[in-house]
């Protein structure tokens, strides 16, 4: 009975010291249809027209009904008055193009209230070709691409199993990762998408919430002192020693009163002549901003306070203020929120001999690197030329 006992309690420590398998992961946490293999982007929200064109035939299908409405090849002009239900587009051999940028996969327009919203259905990793040059510069080593790529896709993943909004999973915009299409689609940062295709980061078996920002300007920060209701133990503040090269690791600003006046009022709407500021710190950061005024009193937070101005203007909240004549100087470190993995900084450690794993471990806390899904492959995509 006691080797009976030794064997069941040696096999308990193999089965739960285990990675989870990508079936568990699928099963457990995500009940992802296989039509999650895909993606579907906003690109545009616009009264205006929009011109659609493909060098082959293109497929025009009434999303509502399922009927084909017309096949044919050249060009489109689409706007509000002639889009009653969705619809899709497809190209059959060719890219499909919006306004001359082209896209991989097909394009789904609705109208909305008046407005053509146009979204980019395509699949994961086709969508990563494009996020992955167009957040770091291709030629970057190659290491630190694979880090961006795996942490784009871990974003990817944890909004898609989240996702509330019917018509998309994600913004082309900076509001969720960057995406433009085929244009910034290069060799190196493609073989870092493929070369990884499938892995994500994930703490207790769930696809983390992989925020990334520019430079952290010597250290990142907790999540919870950026946004209040946010407060993940994957997302702690860390030592970073490798951004310095970063054009972004130091920056000087000065902002009158009047000047902060007018570009919180365009958020905040009622705020009088400004008469007193303070700041609230954690870690070196700013937190809490009080604005005392003509018409009474605002209280926000440090990173509010950075998005009311120009990302050129105040470019982290990580920065001290130092009162002059008419206004402050402000004296700052870093670019973007300054949580989880500092852009400059993988590029710091990758040219210093660490592999994109280590990398990703550095920033984001008591993770693991997986695969999500071996069902999801990378698409054996034609490779394009470096335009860099």
């Amino acid at each position: 009975m006691k080797r009976w006992g030794v064997l069941i309690i040696c096999f308990l420590a193999v089965f739960f010291s285990c990675t989870p398998s990508s079936k568990y992961l699928l099963k457990k946490n995500y009940k992802l249809s296989i039509d999650k293999e895909y993606i579907r982007v906003l690109l545009l929200k616009t009264v205006d027209s929009v011109e659609i064109k493909s060098d082959s035939e293109m497929k025009i299908t009434d999303k509502k009904t399922g009927k084909i409405v017309s096949e044919k090849k050249d060009r489109l002009m689409m706007n509000p008055d002639n889009v009653n239900n969705p619809i899709f587009l497809e190209s059959k051999n060719a890219q499909i193009s919006l306004n001359g940028n082209s896209y991989r996969g097909m394009l789904e327009i609705h109208n909305v209230m008046g407005k053509l919203w146009v979204i980019n259905k395509l699949r994961i990793d086709e969508y990563l070709l494009s996020v992955v040059p167009a957040e770091i510069p291709s030629s970057w080593n190659i290491e630190a691409l694979k880090a961006q790529a795996v942490a784009a896709r871990t974003y990817t993943y944890y909004h898609l199993a989240r996702n509330k909004q019917a018509l998309y999973d994600l913004d082309s915009s900076n509001k969720s990762q960057m995406y433009r299409g085929i244009a910034v689609e290069n060799n190196a940062s493609s073989d870092a998408v493929l070369k990884t295709s499938g892995e994500v980061i994930t703490f207790n078996n769930d696809p983390i919430l992989s925020y990334f920002h520019s430079t952290c300007g010597g250290k990142t920060i907790d999540d919870k002192y950026v946004w209040k209701k946010s407060d993940l133990e994957y997302l702690k503040s860390k030592k970073c020693d490798f951004c310095k090269e970063s054009t972004k690791y130091s920056w000087e600003t000065h902002l009158s009163l009047s000047d902060m006046k007018k570009y919180l009022s365009k958020k905040f709407h009622g705020i009088g002549k400004i008469k007193k500021i303070s700041f609230n710190k954690e870690s070196g950061r700013i937190t809490d901003v009080t604005i005392i005024h003509s018409n009474g009193m605002l209280n926000i937070t440090g990173n509010d306070f950075r998005l009311a101005f120009p990302e050129t203007v105040i470019r982290s909240t990580f920065f001290n203020a130092k009162k002059n004549k008419d206004g402050f100087l402000l004296s700052g470190k870093g670019w973007g929120h300054g949580v989880g993995m500092c852009q400059w900084g993988a590029k710091g450690m990758a040219e210093k001999g660490y592999n994109y794993k280590s990398i990703l471990k550095n920033y984001y806390s008591n993770i693991e690197i997986i695969k999500i899904n071996d069902k999801i492959v990378a698409t054996k995509v034609k490779k394009t030329e470096s335009i860099q």
